[in-house]
């Protein structure tokens, strides 16, 4: 494409930015007040079908995100020149950009805020991003957020800092994917979290998936305190004096009531059973004379099982998952190949006459499909009346029909019709080769 160059209804006002994978273009509407991003995939990535359905695919996923956070995709074609997404233009700059200018931390915990949203929404109507990056986010002159290009990681791989281990492994992806990403993400925006991030951030980015937050919901929870954290405001200095008051009494009146607990409790478990308890990692043991047991260990030994566990489930959960999607894409080629296999299927009907009430044609199928023998090919022939309505169908169906080959036969109908028409309705496919 060229600036200044109509496209359909758009006319080309500039290059915005190039990548390996496509380039994107600002247009204008030739009768609406609108500007789009018209997305222009390189030749390079549309020279197999499989590349071409999954962009449909994601066309699809994309046309189904409607959110405050996400630029509406507007068309999706293509042409003897490519595949072009057509998006709502957001007028922003690049987050890495943005973060030139040093922002708040009160701009970056609202940046990262419309992010999750907006992940979470999609993950919502079953789409992943697959690739949240400081380059995919734009922010407007109005502070307001927006998260680009759902999906078209798969597309084309490319090294990055914020991928998964997974994705770098060509490994199972899902939602955890973006919320490792996510992770990462936080630690972009707050380089010097406090302690109370850094658990966020490092539970978010664990290397397995199971270990992450399941959830953006899950995620946002732990997340509000960590952000208060952020933002909080020290007190006044000259209330300084009451805070410190205050907290020395809390302190002598925490520990003294705990050394008077601790005495009751020693004196009534003193010929009581082993009592263990445990809390988060750490084991809260206590210890009765001449036990040997080593209940540290029995503790890392019982969280090492829920672990194992939880990694069988995640596995099995992988697993069904990637061979429910495998059923959903082999459907959907065999859906493609059929209907290019029922194109090719050339039917050709000629009237003989109409004598005596018996309405008789003469029909030839032609299969125009190289090496491949459809089954029980259905035609479909329609008769009509002056009027063009429809006042009789019949089937004919033909065994098999040899590849380059054409078949021809007569029908006879005793029927009053001005015209008629034939098409080829099914056909039964030879399966394709298990993988």
């Amino acid at each position: 494409m060229k600036i200044g160059q109509n496209f359909y209804q758009y006319q080309i006002q500039s290059l915005i930015a190039e990548s390996n994978t496509a380039r994107n273009w600002l247009a204008k509407h030739q009768s609406l007040p609108r500007n789009v991003r018209i997305k222009q995939l390189k030749n390079e990535f549309l020279q197999s079908e499989q590349q071409k359905l999954q962009l449909r695919h994601i066309a699809v996923q994309n046309a189904e995100l409607a959110h405050g956070h996400i630029p509406v995709l507007y068309d999706y074609l293509e042409n003897s020149q490519g595949i072009f997404f057509v998006y709502d233009y957001v007028n922003g700059i690049t987050l890495d950009k943005f973060l030139q200018s040093n922002p708040s931390s009160e701009k970056r915990k609202d940046i990262f805020l419309q992010i999750l949203s907006a992940v979470a929404y999609s993950h919502r109507k079953g789409v992943c991003h697959l690739h949240i990056s400081p380059s995919n986010i734009l922010i407007t002159p109005e502070n307001k957020v927006f998260l680009n290009d759902f999906g078209f990681m798969q597309l084309s791989p490319r090294p990055s800092s914020f991928l998964a281990p997974e994705q770098l492994q060509g490994g199972y992806t899902d939602t955890r994917t973006d919320i490792f990403m996510l992770g990462k993400l936080l630690a972009y925006l707050f380089p010097t979290a406090s302690p109370e991030l850094q658990k966020v951030i490092q539970k978010a980015c664990a290397s397995e998936a199971y270990q992450r937050y399941q959830t953006c919901e899950e995620l946002q929870n732990d997340l509000q305190h960590a952000i208060f954290e952020i933002t909080h405001q020290q007190l006044p200095k000259k209330n300084a004096w009451v805070s410190a008051s205050v907290g020395i009494s809390i302190i002598i009146l925490f520990f003294g009531g705990a050394w008077w607990g601790l005495r009751i409790i020693a004196k009534n478990q003193q010929k009581k059973s082993q009592v263990t308890t445990f809390q988060s990692e750490n084991p809260l043991v206590i210890q009765q004379p001449n036990d040997t047991t080593d209940y540290t260990k029995l503790a890392e030994a019982k969280q090492q099982e829920e672990k194992e566990r939880q990694r069988k489930e995640s596995q099995e959960e992988r697993r069904k998952d990637s061979l429910k999607k495998k059923q959903e894409e082999r459907k959907k080629i065999e859906k493609e190949r059929k209907e290019k296999v029922l194109k090719n299927i050339i039917v050709d009907g000629q009237f003989v006459s109409n004598l005596l009430g018996e309405y008789k044609i003469n029909v030839e199928v032609f299969n125009n499909n190289k090496d491949l023998e459809p089954q029980r090919v259905v035609i479909l022939i329609s008769y009509f009346d002056t009027q063009g309505e429809v006042i009789a169908k019949e089937e004919k169906v033909l065994e098999k029909l040899p590849a380059q080959q054409a078949i021809s036969f007569e029908v006879v109908k005793k029927i009053n019709a001005a015209r008629f028409s034939c098409k080829v309705k099914d056909a039964e496919l030879p399966p394709l080769p298990e993988e």
